[in-house]
């Protein structure tokens, strides 16, 4: 089983998934539509200055996933191959993941990942405190974020 994850690196939720049996560049393509959807409510078109940062695996490199990208007018980065330090947020993510989630189940079934990943996620996202956040979970950093830069701008 897979799950192909975006990761906001401001405030350190999961912004999109696709849990599947393969790890092909659709299913990362999923992934990336699904944050997209979350995060601006519709597919974007045009150039709205978001970079999506990847690694050099053929997922991101496929032809698909870049076309993807380009369409929605997201500019892609790649880090320099072999080194992970410069995907830190997400390879932290993936560490936690891997600890809390993953390795906590023994999975028969693409069902039982779905049951146990999704509602993972939503807990990690709204309830989990990061140290990085100040001990906020993502969903309270991101709400105290655009408070401050309400009452900035009024």
């Amino acid at each position: 089983m897979y799950v192909n994850e975006v990761i906001d690196c401001g405030d350190r939720s999961v912004a999109g998934y696709c849990i599947s049996k393969r790890c092909r560049a659709q299913e990362a393509a999923w992934a990336l539509e699904d944050a997209c959807i979350k995060c601006f409510g519709v597919l974007p078109r045009g150039d709205g200055g978001v970079m999506v940062r990847s690694d050099n695996g053929l997922v991101c490199a496929s032809r698909l996933y870049r076309r993807l990208l380009a369409s929605y007018g997201l500019k892609q980065v790649f880090i320099h191959p072999h080194t992970p330090e410069q995907n830190g947020v997400v390879e932290t993510y993936h560490k936690t993941f891997k600890r809390e989630c993953v390795w906590q189940h023994r999975f028969a079934t693409l069902d039982e990942v779905i049951r146990v990943v999704g509602p993972w996620i939503e807990r990690y996202n709204t309830r989990r405190p990061h140290p990085s956040l100040g001990y906020l979970s993502p969903a309270a950093w991101r709400e105290r974020e655009e408070a401050r830069i309400t009452s900035l701008t009024v």
